[in-house]
């Protein structure tokens, strides 16, 4: 239901993703569930003091916001691209960035993965912040499948 609703590129099972997730799940994030060390949303009631751990996906983000044309690769129209949708997380007041030169890293990153950090850290701050946390963990559906947060 999430990936339909969030248009998510791939689902988990997809041929080119069912590794990633695999060991994602089974080596990162089971072991800090288990130990008590994090709680994965909505699946698990948050605990005070006990990080969350939230999914999200920076291309469904994107074409929810209308930001969703190519952006990982080495042309210009590409590196244009990364260039407007930095532009555009900062003039909707979603993202600061200082004088460390990031910017310029993010841009030059071809492969999009830094973008990729930043649209994620920016959606989870605006999740936690409106609440959407909470929206997601009232439902049945998502309490069993998963949520992705957008």
């Amino acid at each position: 239901m999430t990936d339909v609703e969030t248009r998510t590129p791939f689902c988990p099972y997809n041929l080119r993703m069912y590794r990633q997730t695999y060991w994602g799940i089974a080596h990162i994030l089971m072991p800090l569930v288990t130990a008590r060390a994090a709680v994965a949303l909505p699946m698990q009631a948050p605990r005070p003091g006990v990080p969350w751990l939230l999914e999200t996906c920076p291309a469904s983000v994107l074409k929810r916001s209308g930001l969703y044309r190519p952006y990982k690769g080495v042309s210009d129209s590409h590196r244009a691209q990364r260039r407007r949708i930095l532009d555009t997380l900062i003039a909707r007041g979603r993202l600061v960035l200082g004088a460390s030169g990031l910017r310029q890293r993010i841009l030059e990153d071809a492969g999009g993965d830094a973008l990729d950090a930043v649209v994620a850290a920016v959606t989870t701050t605006k999740v936690v912040g409106e609440g959407g946390v909470m929206r997601a963990a009232s439902s049945r559906a998502y309490a069993l499948e998963a949520y992705v947060y957008t």
